[in-house]
């Protein structure tokens, strides 16, 4: 559509059509790249961080492990295929499937069948972890094909782009396996219910409120349980 616009600018406006040429020429070849060499930065050490924060904590790890085990449970009986996720210390969060029941009955088969053994319902393909890793690597191999070609143009972005996205997924998959997750979940884990939650953020202007997400909170038989409150 861009190029469709320039080109009818050009029988009408010729000299504007060229300075918008010109701006994109510059963007594409000059700006971008100098732009994905701060985000390359950026990513050589949030990326590492937020992989090493999750390694230490063994309860996120497990609950991890519990919620990819529970997504994987929803997707066959559901047939849903946009299930989403995120865990903590306390259990973890399922959104796409709203009906509480359905969502506690397949994190309990799913904590059955990891303490069973089935420890590859540990690694979900659309785990968050592919984002992480996609992004470092192609930060750190457009820093490498930088500092080797001595050349910060629009052609090293592409192929560290390309790069990433091919060994991505499936250096996700032994980083979910060893670091992101704990398949091997402490026997005394335990979900202890299930309850709505309403997320909600603050820009400072407005309040923006989430989509509605369902909890699992989990313990361990060794800790104290709290009352929870479901709402």
């Amino acid at each position: 559509m861009p190029f469709l616009i320039m080109l009818i600018l050009l029988f009408v406006i010729p000299w504007l059509a060229f300075v918008l040429l010109g701006f994109f020429l510059l963007f594409w070849l000059i700006l971008l790249p100098l732009g994905f060499a701060g985000r390359s930065l950026f990513w050589l050490f949030a990326g590492p961080s937020q992989l090493f924060r999750i390694l230490l904590n063994r309860k996120v790890r497990e609950n991890h492990a519990l919620e990819h085990a529970t997504i994987h449970v929803l997707e066959i009986q559901t047939g849903i295929a946009q299930i989403e996720g995120t865990a903590d210390e306390n259990g973890f969060a399922i959104r796409g499937v709203l009906e509480p029941e359905t969502v506690y009955e397949a994190a309990i088969q799913a904590l059955r069948r990891l303490k069973a053994g089935e420890t590859n319902l540990a690694i979900h393909p659309k785990c968050g972890t592919t984002v992480i890793i996609v992004n470092t690597l192609a930060s750190l191999i457009f820093i490498i094909i930088l500092f080797a070609t001595g050349n910060l143009n629009l052609l090293n972005v592409v192929l560290a782009l390309v790069i990433s996205h091919f060994t991505g997924p499936l250096s996700s998959k032994v980083v979910q396996k060893y670091v992101t997750t704990s398949p091997q979940v402490d026997p005394g884990l335990e979900i202890t219910g299930v309850s709505v939650k309403h997320p909600q953020g603050n820009t400072g202007f407005i309040q923006i409120r989430g989509p509605v997400e369902l909890y699992i909170h989990t313990v361990r038989d060794y800790e104290e349980v709290q009352p929870e409150i479901v709402g």
